[in-house]
């Protein structure tokens, strides 16, 4: 595998927000310290042959490989608990944008503070086996993508806006904290559909829940840790809201 110690959140939207913004990605950070970033397909990779864009773009998801303060830490987009940047809901091919979230990056990066920039490029993944590194947005490669740094001083605060869930939908977990399942109840949400990813506390995908049509979600305990985690709940116009789940 090619190495580098040279890649990473959403708030979860389809971001028509305030971002600090450099050429095809945009990111922002929460007052929890959680980073969110996206990706535009549209926008980057000038030199791409034809139709690649739009095979990118069919992916549900793409590898972000990062580190922090200039590599110095990094994380491998295939490595163990690695963040993944997923398609966005209404978006594909050739202007599919991709979206991630790094829910501690202190921890995430292994670090004994917050980091003062993150770099990342986003790349194909396993889900093109024959050229792993096809799509990988490195400016030296042919593909004309580009290496991304966000100074996280500089990140503007994510602004919940018209992209905030909660508007329309109220949501109530119980019993939380729970040891063996509980509930996610979205009153408001009759006749919609939604998916929910669960992260633990480092932004990593647990589970993920597609298309839910029901206003009551169970959420079995299974294989889950004692800790906390996050349930990511998103609707079909890329709206978003995060439930805190704590288990016993």
């Amino acid at each position: 595998m090619k190495k580098l110690y040279s890649l990473f959140v959403l708030a979860l939207c389809a971001y028509s927000i305030n971002a600090q913004t450099i050429s095809g990605a945009t990111a922002c950070k929460k007052a929890s310290g959680e980073i969110s970033i996206v990706f535009d397909v549209s926008k980057n990779c000038s030199s791409t042959p034809a139709g690649s864009k739009d095979t990118l773009g069919k992916r549900t998801e793409i590898g972000f490989h990062s580190g922090a303060n200039d590599w110095s830490k990094g994380v491998d987009w295939n490595a163990t608990g690695a963040v993944r940047a997923k398609r966005m809901v209404g978006t594909s091919g050739n202007t599919a944008k991709f979206h991630v979230t790094i829910a501690n990056p202190t921890t995430y990066y292994g670090l004994a503070a917050a980091p003062t920039n993150i770099k990342f490029v986003f790349n194909d993944g396993p889900a093109n086996a024959s050229t792993p590194w096809g799509y990988e947005g490195k400016s030296q490669g042919a593909s004309g993508c580009e290496d991304f740094l966000f100074a996280v001083a500089s990140m503007p605060t994510c602004a919940a806006s018209s992209q905030d869930l909660r508007a329309s939908i109220n949501s109530k977990v119980a019993p939380n904290p729970f040891k063996e399942r509980t509930y996610i109840m979205l009153d408001g949400g009759q006749g919609k559909s939604f998916n929910v990813s669960l992260m633990d506390n480092v932004g990593r995908t647990v589970r993920t829940y597609n298309n839910v049509v029901t206003e009551t979600l169970e959420i079995e305990r299974g294989n889950l840790s004692t800790g906390i985690y996050f349930a990511v709940i998103r609707d079909q116009e890329g709206r978003s809201l995060t439930e805190k789940l704590v288990v016993q």
